[in-house]
């Protein structure tokens, strides 16, 4: 079992908090918002936030979404900025820290 911690508010593994230290440490000026972190159940999110290593950013711009989804992908996270459009929910950047080994290392992730 993953060892968990509180980032910013979110409950997320310490190596997942780690990754995103580094994203806030590129980020600078961009604010991080974590909405979602890991352990968490919520149906929108298909399961994938039952496990560690998942994050969800809110609250900000599509230009900021973008970077950092950049940021994030830098540094070992498989990131995607979620818009309105796609489905029934607000602009967000969700996050998957992708597990030492590669994909098929499922390390703490949830299978979703």
């Amino acid at each position: 079992m993953a060892a968990r911690t509180w980032w910013r508010g979110v409950q997320l593994d310490t190596r997942t908090a780690a990754m995103m230290d580094e994203v806030a440490r590129l980020a600078a000026g961009i604010p991080l918002h974590p909405s979602q972190g890991s352990w968490s159940g919520l149906g929108a999110s298909a399961g994938t936030h039952a496990g560690c290593g998942a994050i969800d950013l809110t609250r900000n711009s599509a230009a900021e979404c973008d970077a950092i989804v950049e940021h994030m992908r830098r540094v070992g996270f498989a990131a995607w900025h979620r818009t309105p459009q796609q489905a029934d929910w607000v602009r967000h950047v969700h996050g998957i820290a992708v597990q030492p080994g590669g994909k098929y290392a499922a390390g703490c992730l949830h299978p979703a």
